[in-house]
């Protein structure tokens, strides 16, 4: 999960995280610095890119 640096919803992101958490759900929550609510919805933008790099190596890791 990818949270904005600059949201109000931030927290409840995180606490949505603890609570899959919880039940033992396997979840990395990483805030992408300087960004607001709904960043990928400018995927122009450096953030939304670095945002989309991250989701991609998580999906499609390397492998020697």
């Amino acid at each position: 999960m990818i949270t904005a640096d600059i949201d109000e919803l931030r927290v409840s992101g995180e606490d949505f995280a603890r609570a899959l958490r919880a039940p033992g759900a396997e979840i990395e929550v990483t805030t992408e610095p300087g960004t607001r609510h709904g960043h990928l919805n400018r995927p122009g933008e450096p953030a939304a890119l670095a945002s989309i790099e991250r989701y991609v190596s998580r999906l499609l890791p390397i492998t020697p």
